[in-house]
């Protein structure tokens, strides 16, 4: 009875583990939503009307966030839990100290005082949701988590409340959330090596997502600070509680799918509900669905992706990455250029289209298949790195040096359909007797290893080692 009994204790703790960490992630995110990027500015704009002013404000808040996201980039795994309560204690303390700040240099130091609190608060969290939640509903637990705070901040009492009472629900939120930390699982995962973590994976993924997050906050900003725009968005009560109800329906459906790893799907429909609503919002184009549920449900796309690109990965720099450059980086640019706009341009549409575009384009190989040929043809140049070779060659080593051959054969048989589907074309008889030595494998006690190096991921190849039956019992 005691693995029974072990076996329970472990699922309970799961989990408690799993339910904490989605609930850290709905107290960041409704800090973030209504006092970092809400409450804070209207308490700004009351001290320090002016433009120039407000931006200088943006400027030591995002200045702050970056600096926060690396620094907690160099916490190591046993002192994250600590991070993380204290990433919350410092926000609670940020708000606390804006609502004191009666000066324009009071607000410059609380800003920059939030910022690093909240990029300290944002890359822990992110880096410690793959071991609290474990990876089969990773993207659930975020997507609930995400959707919960859009969903409290968009309630009517809540939304329509004071910048001060605002100010005062996100210091509890956050005090209370830094007792969470100690009920999140801890542990040393693998860093998830798809191709979406090779280095132009991150490069289109940054991309993409400062493109969703520039043209957000440009559009909330314009729309929040338009009377005719809000009317239409989020302007009546009614209107709140269904643009509630969709970010919370909608950031957890995004979540499940992102479990199903539809990561590009979801970015693509994250722009066209974006793109269309203020498109709509601008007069530029009528649809049956409201412009405020087609934005809500834009936001709540790719905020749900926001995290759990890095989350996913568990490597400390890309979390740092992803918020520094996407999130604040994003923020304080898209808010910096619409200061002074009263309509959504479509030459911001365009250029986030653009570049959400060519980047899930190159990701799925629709421009490789283009430009691979043109390149080859114009400059003529070997495509294959050096260092590809390189390691080609040495992985032949030690598949010689190490007996692989004995269970592990390399000839693929072309007579049989399903050598060449499962493992991939069979190379000539005369190629493979040229090879010093020819490599064609004794027995396939094992799967073959012609062309291994396409199919699994690294983690895949390191887990299978350590535990082999969690992919194949």
């Amino acid at each position: 009875m005691i693995e029974p009994v072990a076996q329970a204790e472990k699922i309970t703790v799961a989990r408690k583990s799993w339910a904490a960490a989605l609930a850290a992630t709905a107290a960041t995110y409704f800090y973030f939503l209504i006092f970092a990027e809400f409450a804070f500015l209207q308490l700004a704009s009351a001290v320090a009307p002016g433009a120039g002013q407000l931006r200088l404000i943006m400027l030591g808040l995002g200045a702050g966030g970056v600096s926060g996201a690396i620094l907690a980039a160099r916490v190591s795994p046993p002192h994250r839990r600590r991070a993380l309560a204290w990433g919350f204690r410092g926000c609670a303390l940020g708000a606390a100290a804006t609502l004191g700040a009666a000066s324009f240099g009071l607000l410059v130091l609380s800003g920059i005082a939030v910022g690093l609190a909240l990029g300290w608060l944002t890359v822990t969290l992110t880096v410690m949701l793959r071991d609290a939640a474990g990876d089969a509903h990773l993207g659930l637990c975020i997507g609930g988590g995400t959707g919960l705070a859009y969903a409290a901040s968009n309630v009517p009492a809540v939304f329509q409340a004071s910048p001060a009472v605002q100010t005062c629900a996100a210091i509890v939120i956050t005090a209370a959330a830094s007792f969470l930390p100690s009920r999140m699982s801890v542990g040393w995962r693998v860093s998830n090596r798809a191709p979406d973590y090779d280095r132009p994976g991150i490069t289109r993924w940054v991309l993409i997502l400062l493109a969703l997050v520039w043209m957000d906050s440009a559009a909330f900003y314009i729309i929040q600070h338009t009377p005719t725009l809000r009317a239409l968005a989020w302007g009546q009560t009614p209107t709140l509680w269904l643009n509630a109800a969709v970010h919370l329906f909608t950031a957890l459906g995004a979540g499940a799918l992102l479990d199903r790893q539809w990561r590009g799907s979801l970015a693509a429909a994250a722009l066209a509900a974006l793109s269309l609503a203020c498109l709509i919002l601008n007069g530029s184009f009528s649809g049956a669905i409201p412009a405020g549920w087609l934005y809500t449900a834009g936001v709540s796309i790719y905020s749900t992706l926001l995290v759990e690109y890095p989350a996913r990965n568990g490597r400390a720099w890309v979390a740092a990455l992803v918020f520094a450059i996407a999130g604040w980086v994003g923020s304080a640019l898209g808010i910096g250029m619409a200061q002074d706009l009263n309509r959504i341009p479509v030459g911001f549409i365009a250029v986030t289209a653009v570049t959400v575009g060519a980047a899930l384009a190159w990701r799925t190989r629709m421009l490789r298949r283009v430009a691979v040929p043109v390149a080859l043809f114009a400059f003529g140049g070997e495509w294959l790195r050096a260092d590809d070779a390189e390691q080609i060659a040495r992985g032949r080593e030690v598949y010689i040096a190490e007996g692989c051959i004995h269970c592990h054969s390399q000839f693929i048989r072309p007579q049989s359909a399903s050598d060449v589907e499962r493992w991939g074309p069979a190379e000539s008889l005369t190629d493979q007797l040229a090879a010093a030595p020819p490599l064609f494998g004794k027995r396939r006690r094992g799967p073959d290893f012609s062309h291994v190096g396409n199919r699994p991921f690294d983690e895949w190849k390191l887990r299978n080692q350590i535990a082999p039956r969690e992919g194949s019992p």
